[in-house]
C-alpha cells in the first residue's frame, strides 16, 4: 500500500502529536513541513512501521492503523461506511440549507449543526463569509 508522506506525518499518533482523550491532533498544521522526507523506516517485530523524519520526529504506525485507514477503494468505502453519517437524497422540494459564518465560528453547536448538515446532504450554504 503507498501513504503520502504528507498524509502520513499529519496523523502521527505519537504522544506528541495526538491527544487520545480528544481522539485528535494536538499537533498544529501549521508546523506541518510541505516538502518532508524520511531519514530511514523500518518494519518492526509487531509489524508496525517506524519512521524517522528528517527533522528527527519518529512516528509508529500499527499495520491495523494503517489497514483500516488504506487508500484503495475497497478500504476507503469500508472506512466511510463505519465513520461517516447516512446521505440523504434531496428530493424536487428540498432547499438547501443556509448557515451564517460568524455563527458557525463563534458557536460550536452551530458547528456541529453546519457539519452535520454538509456531510449528510452534500451541500450547504454560508452566508455572509468575510468578503462577501
Amino acid at each position: 500500500e503507498v501513504y503520502p508522506l504528507v498524509w502520513l506525518r499529519d496523523n502521527c499518533q505519537c504522544h506528541l502529536c495526538f491527544d487520545p482523550r480528544a481522539l485528535g491532533r494536538s499537533f498544529l498544521m501549521s508546523e506541518l513541513q510541505m516538502n518532508l522526507s524520511v531519514s530511514s523506516h523500518s518494519v518492526k517485530e509487531d509489524g508496525s512501521l517506524e519512521v524517522i523524519w528528517d527533522d528527527g520526529h519518529q512516528s509508529t504506525y500499527t499495520s491495523r492503523w494503517l489497514q483500516e485507514r488504506s487508500f484503495s477503494g475497497e478500504a476507503r468505502k469500508r472506512y466511510r461506511n463505519m465513520h461517516g453519517l447516512p446521505k440523504k437524497l434531496w428530493t424536487k422540494s428540498y432547499e438547501v440549507s443556509r448557515f451564517e459564518y460568524d455563527s458557525i465560528m463563534e458557536n460550536e453547536k452551530d458547528m456541529l449543526k453546519w457539519l452535520v448538515k454538509q456531510e449528510s446532504h452534500g451541500a450547504t450554504i454560508v452566508q455572509n463569509t468575510p468578503g462577501d
